[in-house]
């Protein structure tokens, strides 16, 4: 009788599947470098709009050449669970917007340690860092490509990567490394300091969608709605004062009521440990080879991208 095949433990799991993650970027980072050479060599015209073909290339790169590389390296883990589609415990419209609250709130609160550590290393600097491409980016779009390529396709695409497919690899070992490694992962996975902390927050409240109800579609729906409305409300409107105005009243509210709903969570908030995580989680989580070449390859295009 043939043996049966152990299935890898914590670490070569978060390894495996963070190396996988290493090459997909460096896989659509190499196509579209390659591009840009190309239309740098031979003169091609964006027409439309460099920033559509900037965002177009730029998915179409991740999902069509890198996604691969994640999918091939998470075959040496196995699944431990069916991509989490249809929901085992559907969530009420009140319940939805508690959440969304939740997640609103603690995006924006990271987003001002963001702001603050970004302040702190210009200053050290002596100025000579810049504020970013993200928004300079996302200002170029025209409204219907801003709503499909920066509300729609990452809503959909990152949920089922991110949430859906990690969540196949890595429930075994319990609700609480899932949602941790999902935000981790997820915050770095955006290459840029300026993104990572409020993603990293989004990230864990996503995941726990999955892990309250069973489904991403629930995070598929909350994520379109808070890159709807940075994308297709808030940018097109920044520069009108009663809007503004209107605007920090409603944020003030939100941020509160979701802080409290947070709370009131919090309380009653608990994660089972898994028999199969190892002594130190964080250690193994954190320690081993896929990971650190992760991190370190996060570390480079944060540091380009303030200097950029």
């Amino acid at each position: 009788m043939p043996k049966e095949k152990r299935a890898p433990g914590f670490a070569k799991t978060v390894s495996l599947l963070a190396f996988g993650l290493t090459l997909m970027t460096g896989a659509s980072w190499g196509v579209v470098n390659s591009v840009y050479a190309l239309a740098a060599r031979f003169g091609w015209s964006w027409p439309g709009g460099s920033a559509t073909w900037a965002m177009l290339l730029n998915d179409g790169a991740i999902y069509l050449a890198g996604l691969p590389f994640l999918l091939l390296l998470g075959r040496f883990v196995p699944s431990c669970a069916p991509m989490p589609l249809i929901p085992r415990q559907p969530l009420t419209p009140g319940c939805f917007a508690r959440l969304g609250c939740i997640a609103y709130a603690g995006s924006y609160l990271a987003n001002l340690v963001t702001v603050v550590l970004l302040m702190l290393l210009r200053l050290l600097a002596g100025g000579g860092l810049t504020a970013g491409r993200v928004n300079t980016l996302l200002e170029g779009l025209p409204p219907l490509w801003g709503f499909l390529l920066v509300a729609v396709l990452p809503a959909v695409c990152e949920e089922l990567v991110f949430r859906g497919y990690l969540y196949k690899k890595l429930i075994r070992f319990g609700e609480g490394p899932y949602i941790l490694l999902s935000g981790f992962l997820f915050g770095t996975y955006h290459g840029n300091l300026e993104q990572f902390f409020y993603a990293f927050v989004m990230g864990c409240c996503l995941a726990f969608l999955v892990c309250r109800t069973g489904s991403v579609l629930y995070g598929v729906l909350l994520h379109f709605l808070m890159n709807f409305f940075s994308v297709c409300v808030l940018l097109p409107l920044e520069n009108s004062l009663a809007f503004t105005a209107l605007l920090g009243w409603a944020m003030q509210a939100v941020i509160g009521m979701g802080i409290g709903f947070f709370v009131q969570l919090r309380r009653g908030l608990r994660f089972a440990r898994s028999p199969a995580l190892p002594g130190h989680p964080a250690a193994a989580a954190l320690l081993n080879p896929g990971m650190l070449t992760w991190i370190i390859c996060f570390a480079l295009l944060a540091v380009l991208n303030l200097i950029s």
